[in-house]
Order: structure tokens, then sequence, then C-alpha cells
């Protein structure tokens, strides 16, 4: 799910998609140093990272979205899946649910 019209790119490739000359260069993203960049991920974490990152890189006009998709469907916005269609609210809640394994919670005592 994403926010309609934003541009997808995974944090494992960022830094190679702000640049000319690799296999992941995305020609919008290396073109917008001196626009503004919102970074959005799931909760809001990754992008405060993505954003001190592109930060680093030149890009002067960037922040994270501090709820993230979870806050932005918090607030009934509207989210599209992969193939462009609105997703609605409740089956964006249940993707956004945190689910642990046994192996993530603390144990007792």
């Amino acid at each position: 799910m994403h926010i309609e019209g934003a541009l997808l790119v995974p944090r494992g490739i960022l830094e190679s998609s702000c640049e000319y000359n690799y296999e992941d260069t995305i020609r919008e993203l290396v073109e917008a140093r001196e626009r503004d960049v919102i970074l959005v991920c799931r909760s809001g974490n990754r992008s405060v990272l993505a954003a001190y990152t592109l930060q680093l890189m030149g890009y002067s006009r960037v922040a994270s979205m501090k709820t993230g998709l979870r806050g932005w469907n918090d607030y009934e916005l509207p989210l599209v899946n992969a193939s462009g269609r609105m997703v609605p609210v409740e089956v964006a809640d249940e993707y956004f649910t945190t689910r642990l394994r046994p192996d993530q919670v603390e144990p007792n005592g």
C-alpha cells in the first residue's frame, strides 16, 4: 500500500537511487535535491533515517512523515495498492496491525 502518486523507493536502494549511473537510479529522485521531498514508511521510523541520509547527500528540503502510513490510515486518508486501486481502511488496519512472533516477546521474569 502507498499514497497515490508517491515515488516508491525501498530503503535498501535509496542511496543508489539518488545518483546517476547506477542500476537503481531514479531520475525524478536524482533531480529532486531542491524540491520538497516527504519520506514515508510504515510507522515513521525508517523514514527519519532516510531523511537524514538524503540531507547528507545534499537534499535541502526533506521531511519525514512522523506517523508513517499507519497514521495516514488512522486519519482514513486514501491508500492504494500496487494496481492503483483504493484500499479500504479496514483492510489497511489489518495490514498495519503489529504481530509479534513468540521469539520476539520478552520472556517473563
